[in-house]
């Protein structure tokens, strides 16, 4: 699953389009399904890896916001107690980007 910014960021920065890189996976998520079955702590996973990993993204975990496929299945990775792996995209960081990071550690 990719989400919107991740398209954005993906023609931009690597000049790839959508079905590219979808013809690279094994399984496509829409990023809007938060019924997915990836978004169930039934769906049996090792852990998550969110890479890019943004503020936006980061934040809405350490507070419980799951608007999208990629904030729901980390959520729910965190409710499972398995690892969540988030690559931070920004820097600098501020005190509150620090305290969100905090609040998932």
């Amino acid at each position: 699953m990719v989400s919107s910014a991740g398209w954005r960021n993906l023609r931009h920065e690597l000049d790839m389009e959508q079905p590219e890189v979808e013809a690279l996976a094994d399984v496509v998520h829409d990023d809007r399904d938060v019924g997915a079955a990836i978004a169930s702590g039934s769906f049996r996973t090792l852990g998550m890896v969110i890479a890019p990993c943004s503020v936006k993204t980061w934040s809405c975990l350490a507070h419980g916001v799951t608007d999208s496929l990629v904030a729901r299945a980390g959520d729910v990775t965190l409710k499972e107690g398995r690892p969540l792996i988030l690559l931070a995209r920004e820097t600098p960081l501020h005190a509150l980007h620090l305290r969100s990071l905090l609040a998932l550690a």
